[in-house]
């Protein structure tokens, strides 16, 4: 019922250094469980990427494993605890193996797990958890920043949103790290940029891989681009009904979702074409039949 897709690109001033990507993304699923994990490692700690890497390696694990107790749980602090708990003492653990201190570990962590329509969300320092909702974008939650302007707050530290619910009218959720905000995310208005749309879509209309390689692209040419910092994502999509939101969308919506820039309405039927013979796009397979009016 969900499927999900990751990508991260090293920000340009890491690679200028010669620094690993900071950030981590991870998805799972495991009992009936679905969970998606970015986590951003904190430029000032020189093991960062390593607490990032065991961050959203244990949150994932915790979720899947404990769905049903965290989700009944009495109160969202209990979950919290747990969650935090579970994700400090593997960061204790490889802290200890690298013989380092747990602060040169330490990292941001957004994460989401679903079954069903059942959801739960956790989320530590800055970053944006978004999710798409009959047709529209939402924010579900903003960036937990410090109280001064470039601080934030991360796993080793004692805050956390937990958030939990069921509501059948989401399409899917999604995880960004703060080197994508500057082009997808405008804080002061808390509104998310109508790119983000396209991703969804893409994941639920096309062939994983097709999809895969239109999101690595964006991240690539258009997010990477305008910051220096690293750049991650993550998707946690509905694919139910792809086919009956297909037929509902005009040419000019398919065209729009598949990066087709053309106006003239033959060509863009023969791009719809030509994607559908190239990628297999499950959606587009279906040929287009009648009169194109839009």
């Amino acid at each position: 019922m969900w499927q999900t897709q990751t990508d991260r690109v090293t920000g340009r001033g890491h690679q200028r250094q010669g620094m690993p990507c900071q950030d981590r993304v991870l998805s799972m699923e495991r009992n009936g469980v679905t969970a998606i994990a970015l986590a951003d490692g904190a430029g000032s700690a020189a093991l960062s990427h390593e607490g990032a890497e065991c961050a959203v390696q244990a949150v994932c694990e915790l979720l899947c494993e404990n769905f049903d107790a965290l989700f009944s749980a009495q109160s969202s602090a209990e979950v919290r605890h747990f969650l935090l708990s579970g994700v400090r003492d593997r960061i204790r653990e490889r802290a200890r193996e690298l013989n380092a201190e747990c602060g040169q570990l330490a990292c941001t962590l957004l994460a989401v797990a679903v079954r069903g329509d059942a959801y739960l969300l956790f989320h530590v320092g800055d970053g944006v958890i978004g999710y798409r909702k009959s047709g529209k974008l939402l924010v579900a939650s903003a960036p937990q920043n410090g109280e001064f302007a470039n601080t934030t707050t991360f796993v080793t530290s004692p805050d956390a949103l937990m958030l939990r619910g069921v509501q059948p009218r989401i399409e899917g959720f999604f995880l960004m790290s703060d080197g994508c905000e500057a082009a997808l995310y405008h804080k002061g208005k808390r509104k998310l940029a109508p790119l983000i749309s396209k991703p969804f879509l893409r994941l639920q209309l096309l062939s994983s891989g097709t999809s895969q390689e239109m999101l690595e692209a964006v991240m690539e040419r258009i997010i990477a681009k305008r910051t220096q910092d690293d750049c991650s994502m993550a998707l946690l999509v509905k694919n139910a009904g792809r086919s009956g939101m297909w037929s509902r969308m005009t040419p000019r919506d398919r065209a729009s979702i598949l990066g087709i820039a053309t106006g003239n309405r033959n060509r863009r039927r023969r791009a719809i074409r030509q994607y559908a013979k190239a990628y297999g796009a499950e959606a587009v397979r279906q040929n287009e039949k009648g009169k194109e009016t839009a």
